[in-house]
């Protein structure tokens, strides 16, 4: 049964049949090509899925064969993209989606604070060992999200809920940052990024507090492309 406004969108395809319903019209996919931003909308994302997945499905076809021709079927649309950028597209957008999802069932239920959980091994990133094990507030989060779906400017929607990017300045040494109104904000110094080690997190200077990351939006993953964080409700 797809989720209506009513109805929990637990699952992802429920999650995108709701956005269909409520957010009909608005974008939800936003790309440059040269130059021009490119968007389609929630309910021409959800038909294109839908109708793709049917009738592969009818088919026989696996599920590796039919991400493969959603890819061709979406490229028709957005040209000049590999597979590997379609793979970091459905990563990322399945991400943010999970994190709305669960923040608003923790709003639902009444929780008021959740952590930031990393998986912390050998490819952890620099930026989910800064953020793993931060407590941040359901409200503001949502309050983000919310800020998010009313934003029709897709330049304002990714300083809204920007990446954590990885820099170097000309000595070598490692820092983190988000872009905003063209100037890049320092998010933490990297004083040892414990990379490729396990359950290691290195060591930072200069950091953001809580409050200052949820200002800025950086409290939920993905925190960047290929972001395999998730948040956990605390009591």
């Amino acid at each position: 049964m797809a989720a209506t406004a009513a109805a929990p969108a637990d699952t992802f395809p429920k999650l995108l049949a709701r956005n269909a319903e409520l957010f009909r019209g608005r974008s939800a996919i936003r790309h440059k090509d040269l130059g021009i931003w490119q968007a389609w909308t929630w309910d021409q994302v959800f038909d294109e899925v839908r109708t793709f997945s049917m009738g592969l499905a009818e088919l026989g076809l696996g599920r590796d064969e039919i991400a493969s021709d959603l890819q061709a079927g979406l490229a028709a649309v957005v040209t000049g993209r590999s597979p590997s950028y379609w793979e970091v597209v459905a990563m990322s957008f399945t991400n943010r989606a999970r994190s709305h999802t669960q923040l608003a069932a923790f709003e639902e239920a009444g929780i008021e604070r959740y952590r930031y959980e990393a998986v912390m091994d050998e490819v952890t990133s620099v930026q989910c060992r800064f953020l793993n094990g931060r407590i941040f507030s359901v409200d503001r989060a949502m309050r983000r999200f919310r800020d998010v779906e009313e934003e029709r400017d897709p330049e304002r929607i990714s300083e809204l809920q920007p990446l954590i990017q990885k820099g170097e300045d000309n000595a070598g040494n490692e820092f983190l940052f988000f872009e905003r109104g063209g100037q890049r904000q320092l998010v933490a110094i990297v004083e040892r990024s414990a990379a490729g080690e396990r359950d290691a997190a290195g060591r930072f200077s200069r950091e953001l507090s809580t409050d200052a990351l949820e200002a800025a939006g950086v409290t939920v993953p993905p925190a960047h492309f290929r972001c395999r964080s998730t948040i956990v409700a605390l009591s």
